[in-house]
């Protein structure tokens, strides 16, 4: 684990090498409930710059952060986060916006343009998250298909 910044003595954000990823599966799992640890292993392996960022206090992982930096013609040069999760036992303590705030330093730092990410519709306490405490603005639905 590298340490990316002390937010106080025991509170602590670190990146994770992707061999280090298993420690934080607990935390994912809360998330992406139907997700076996081998699967997110693999995937997670597979994954172009995939790179995870958590919160930790007294070494223990208490949020986590699963992002990328990319490119497209709509976005430009941007984070997006593909997994936000704060322990459901710590959620509304803050953990998630000191996350969160991580990643746009992050950002721009390797000079993106945006953060961006998706979330579930189901997901209302999460939106109001982003909405009212991170000020993210909710610009675009997004449609599937199974194939």
């Amino acid at each position: 684990m590298k340490i990316i910044k002390a937010i106080s003595e025991q509170l602590i954000i670190k990146e994770l090498a992707q061999a280090e990823f298993e420690q934080a599966y607990p935390l994912v799992h809360q998330l992406r409930q139907d997700l076996p640890l081998t699967d997110f292993l693999s995937v997670t392996a597979q994954m172009q710059d995939y790179r995870v960022f958590v919160l930790t206090v007294a070494d223990k992982i208490i949020a986590y952060a699963g992002f990328a930096e990319q490119l497209n013609l709509y976005e430009g040069r941007h984070i997006f986060v593909y997994e936000l999760v704060t322990d459901v036992a710590l959620r509304g303590q803050g953990y998630g916006k000191i996350l969160l705030s991580a990643l746009t330093e992050e950002g721009k730092r390797l000079g993106c343009e945006m953060l961006v990410l998706t979330s579930g519709l189901q997901r209302v306490d999460a939106h109001r998250f982003y909405e009212e405490k991170m000020k993210l603005m909710r610009t675009s639905f997004v449609f599937r298909k199974e194939l």
